[in-house]
């Protein structure tokens, strides 16, 4: 067997140090090559300025909110105490459903002729025990005064 001298121990330390090198070259070169944001694509694929991006996916493009204009703050606010009072109002007419309810969309009145319809009690009585109830359950309107 041949004797390694300080020869090949040298050859060895040379090919270790070029190898670290190498990796901290590589390390320095990724962390200074970074950008800043001014080139990046942000949640698009196109280019732009920050904050200013093009969106050319369907998905990723505004679209116009629907508003419905006929509806009050009063009947938004309706429909949430009758949402609320929904098994109060079950409990005081046992043959109308969660369904029948949620299907007047809060107007008392159009629940009111759906739970006299399904029970044969008199709408105006009806019509009195569903403000009973729902006057119990949320007593202060929860919209806005104006």
């Amino acid at each position: 067997m041949a004797k390694k001298g300080p020869a090949a121990m040298f050859k060895k330390l040379l090919i270790g140090g070029a190898l670290l090198g190498g990796i901290a070259a590589f390390v320095l070169r990724k962390r200074r090559g970074g950008s800043g944001y001014d080139d990046d694509e942000i949640d698009s694929a196109d280019y732009g300025d920050f904050g200013d991006r093009g969106a050319p996916a369907p998905e990723q493009q505004m679209s116009v909110a629907q508003t419905q204009h006929d509806t009050t703050p009063e009947e938004l606010s309706t429909a949430a105490r009758v949402e609320t009072s929904l098994e109060d109002i079950r409990t005081a007419f046992p043959g109308v459903s969660d369904e029948d309810v949620k299907s007047a969309e809060g107007d008392l009145e159009r629940l009111a002729s759906l739970i006299a319809e399904k029970t044969g009690a008199d709408r105006g009585q009806v019509r009195e025990r569903l403000q009973a109830i729902i006057d119990t359950d949320t007593p202060d309107p929860s919209y806005p005064a104006h």
